[in-house]
């Protein structure tokens, strides 16, 4: 396998498309790399498969940013939106999509990592993913034959779906991007962006089944990659900021001591949003989250 060097990453969510403003500042990236984080993920929106020349060019820029402080920046598409409502009417948008972006950070820094999906689900299911996804990497590899690729699976990046997962065999230079929140009645609690509360406030976790199902997924995710000759990352993980501090750090940091004794590098969702590790108003990390994220 190649060698992989991602280790501790930190999701920005959307404040990301303005260079200067938002996430997208020196100060924060810096902040971030001195306190031993090693890659950002940057999630873009796209409404359409349409991007002005204006964005793309602030896209490259806020992965510039990063990639300028020793990092590496993941562009994410995080949607293309309607995919997974209409994927088959819509493949061949995510498809001239990709022919945008790869074509305009052909010469970026080759810590510039493609992330092809973000949490494909609905319809845009397991033998879907496969044909789309594997298209999309032919796309990119015309214009960055050896960048890296963050390659996702069905039902929201979970690890119970990576088996259907089907790459080209022969690019080396592609990885696996899983998600974890589970469980999801204590990682999304009150989580207010539903409609109606799926999981009411109250839940808790540190039972003895809880910790043995965290480590059968880790060790899903670790045998999967093993089996299939691919790196494992998890992108994705955290719970929400409406939970005390000493039951979200418990859960983190026993999910990165699982990931990191299985070599499995990760990213916290995320910075400073709802499952936030830091606060932007009061300018400082919440330290009971950082104690566990970097360790020795």
């Amino acid at each position: 396998m190649i060698d992989f060097k991602l280790k501790r990453g930190m999701n920005f969510d959307h404040q990301v498309s303005t260079p200067g403003k938002g996430l997208a500042q020196e100060k924060y990236i810096k902040l971030i790399k001195d306190n031993g984080f090693d890659h950002i993920r940057l999630p873009f929106w796209f409404e359409d498969c349409n991007p002005s020349e204006d964005y793309l060019n602030r896209i490259a820029e806020s992965a510039k940013m990063v990639t300028d402080q020793g990092l590496y920046a993941f562009v994410d598409v995080h949607p293309l939106v309607g995919m997974n409502k209409d994927p088959q009417n819509m493949k061949h948008d995510l498809y001239k999509l990709w022919e945008s972006l790869s074509t305009h950070l052909k010469d970026a820094d080759e810590k510039v990592i493609f992330e092809i999906f973000n949490e494909p689900n609905g319809a845009f299911d397991a033998e879907l993913l496969n044909e789309v996804q594997n298209e999309c990497i032919r796309i990119i590899r015309k214009t960055n034959p050896t960048r890296l690729i963050a390659a996702a699976c069905a039902e929201f990046n979970t690890v119970e779906h990576v088996h259907h997962l089907q790459l080209p065999e022969d690019d080396e230079n592609i990885f696996v991007t899983l998600h974890c929140y589970a469980p999801m009645e204590f990682s999304h609690q009150a989580a207010p962006w539903y409609k109606v509360c799926k999981w009411p406030k109250g839940a808790t976790w540190g039972t003895e089944e809880d910790y043995k199902a965290m480590e059968h997924r880790v060790k899903l995710m670790a045998d999967w990659g093993k089996a299939n000759n691919r790196h494992i990352h998890l992108g994705e993980f955290g719970i929400i900021a409406l939970v005390p501090d000493d039951q979200r750090a418990e859960w983190t940091g026993n999910i990165i001591r699982l990931c990191e004794e299985n070599g499995i590098a990760w990213c916290y969702w995320d910075f400073v949003k709802s499952f936030a590790v830091y606060d932007e108003e009061k300018d400082e990390w919440n330290k009971t989250l950082l104690d566990v994220m970097i360790r020795p």
